[in-house]
């Protein structure tokens, strides 16, 4: 999603609470923080969002910056949550808006990863082509609602493909990948290729998990192979796996 604006994305070990902070005192238009959030319900101005190196940044730092951002989108569970007090509504997004940011999108619950990522590629990509921000989102929510089988298939391939690191983390996320790709596709009707898949993965993380998650795994592929034997190995391509709320509705203005 950088790509689309020209920019340098700060990933991983390169995401420090500094780096952020200067790239904010860049004043952006658009500011996407692709990272995991915490709530604090007691303390609504403790919530914040978690950087690298066990860093954070609060909701009430973040008051503290000078926000010119067109838009601040918080791809990260339970940022849009806050604790209602007097008539305001206290949390991350709320001090986002104070520090100047003319909007905020952020998730009511804890978001879907993949599903998140192909909503915020559109979303993106409605913006850049001139919509409004709250068009922008109404499309992605749909486009995301009625995304098929092979097209969530397809972008997780891709998502693969930019792991080449020959590291242990590397080696996890795609592993990680195949375990989420078979479900997909166990829950499309292709129980053969999840099996597979499943078999795959349950290698590739066994020096990596305890014991109860891989026998979990296990388990899933077992019951997919037991399932291609009684002729469930057929793909369903109408099937749309984030036709439930749940997926496209969590995130709001």
């Amino acid at each position: 999603m950088a790509d689309m604006h020209n920019t340098q994305a700060l990933i991983g070990k390169a995401a420090t609470e500094d780096a952020v902070r200067a790239a904010i005192a860049q004043h952006p238009k658009v500011i996407h923080l692709f990272t995991h959030g915490y709530i604090e319900p007691d303390v609504p101005l403790a919530s914040g969002i978690a950087l690298a190196n066990g860093e954070a940044l609060s909701a009430d730092e973040f008051m503290g910056l000078d926000l010119k951002a067109d838009v601040v989108i918080l791809s990260a569970c339970d940022t849009g949550q806050g604790k209602l007090q007097g008539s305001e509504l206290n949390g991350l997004a709320r001090s986002i808006l104070y520090a100047g940011a003319r909007a905020v999108v952020g998730s009511q619950w804890k978001a879907n990863d993949i599903a998140n990522a192909i909503l915020m590629e559109t979303l993106h990509r409605q913006l850049l082509a001139g919509d409004n921000l709250a068009i922008a989102l109404h499309i992605a929510r749909q486009q995301l609602s009625e995304v098929r089988v092979e097209a969530v298939l397809s972008f997780c391939q891709r998502a693969k493909s930019q792991l080449l690191e020959d590291t242990e983390n590397a080696q996890i996320h795609r592993a990680d990948l195949d375990v989420y790709i078979a479900s997909v596709l166990e829950d499309a009707g292709d129980c053969k290729q999840a099996a597979e898949l499943y078999q795959k993965a349950l290698i590739a993380l066994r020096p990596f998990r305890n014991q109860d998650d891989l026998e979990k795994l296990e388990i899933k592929m077992e019951n997919c192979q037991f399932s291609a034997e009684e002729g469930f190995e057929e793909l369903d391509v109408d099937y749309r796996p984030y036709s439930s709320p749940y997926y496209w509705a969590p995130y709001k203005i």
